[in-house]
């Protein structure tokens, strides 16, 4: 394994963090490390959320960055490398609690057309994107734009698609390596989001499933935010769900990989995705136990 960590902190490895967040944001942070090995088993479940995967070379360990300011969670930093016609382009990313694009700066890029990319215009149209707003803005391939995005970033296609290949296997490797690590503190922020949640506690409960009950300042409860497995079988993202006081959805989330036309049929022996509803009722179960 030390022989392909090497390559791995030299193809995807994040240099001075403390510096690129203070030039992505502008406020002191504190920031803590989680690594992980990132495998095979990683490599194929990004597959199945994508139409590309991870190169061979960006197997090995590495880190997910962690950030807290005054004491509050901020989210995530992580650097993701992407071939190009004009060689690797390493990207460091920054993503707020729910794994939106909060920002983006190049730590390597020798396109002729990197300044456009580090405009403030840009800038504005990614923050805020997930998982499947990105996904929707290449072509069922992966390998170009659909026609909606060139009308935006059509003359600089190439390279468009190089920085969105590298946010959502960013996004995708955070969700799959680091997923239950990460999982509570992005049930908590969805809770004060949703329904203005201060104070919570973790629930234990079956199946893997992951419940927070989130309440107010006088303890009363409020709502409470569940993540169950997408697959039994398989590393891979999971369904979220918040419900409100009266148990009403008020958010939800989840990796999804864009629908090809004709889809090939599964092996037989393979466990089939768990369906929206039937995760929501997993949900129920596992936050409210009826």
């Amino acid at each position: 394994m030390a022989a392909s960590a090497v390559p791995a902190q030299a193809f995807c490895a994040l240099r001075d963090p403390v510096r690129h967040i203070n030039r992505m944001h502008g406020w002191p942070t504190k920031c803590r490390s989680l690594v992980a090995k990132i495998d095979e088993d990683v490599r194929r479940a990004v597959a199945d959320l994508l139409p590309f995967t991870l190169h061979a070379r960006a197997l090995g360990r590495h880190t997910l960055y962690v950030l807290t300011a005054d004491g509050a969670p901020r989210g995530y930093l992580q650097a993701r490398s992407e071939a190009s016609p004009w060689g690797m382009v390493e990207v460091v990313w920054s993503f707020d609690e729910e794994l939106r694009v909060r920002a983006f700066r190049f730590q390597r890029c020798r396109a002729p057309n990197r300044s456009y990319f580090e405009s403030q215009e840009l800038a504005d149209w990614l923050r805020g994107q997930s998982f499947s707003d990105l996904l929707s803005q290449l072509d069922l391939d992966g390998e170009g734009l659909t026609p909606e995005a060139k009308k935006f970033l059509g003359s600089h296609e190439r390279l468009a698609v190089t920085v969105l290949r590298s946010a959502l296997k960013a996004m995708a490797v955070t969700e799959i390596a680091w997923g239950g690590e990460i999982a509570e503190r992005r049930l908590r922020a969805m809770l004060a989001k949703s329904v203005g949640a201060t104070k919570f506690d973790t629930q234990s409960s079956e199946a893997d499933a992951q419940v927070v009950i989130g309440r107010d300042e006088a303890g009363h409860e409020v709502g409470r935010a569940v993540r169950v497995p997408v697959n039994p079988t398989r590393r891979s993202a999971g369904h979220v769900f918040v419900f409100g006081g009266d148990r009403k959805v008020r958010m939800e989330c989840v990796l999804e990989r864009a629908v090809k036309p004709a889809l090939v049929a599964a092996p037989s022996g393979e466990s089939k995705p768990v369906s929206k509803d039937a995760a929501l009722r997993r949900a129920l179960q596992a936050a409210y136990g009826n």
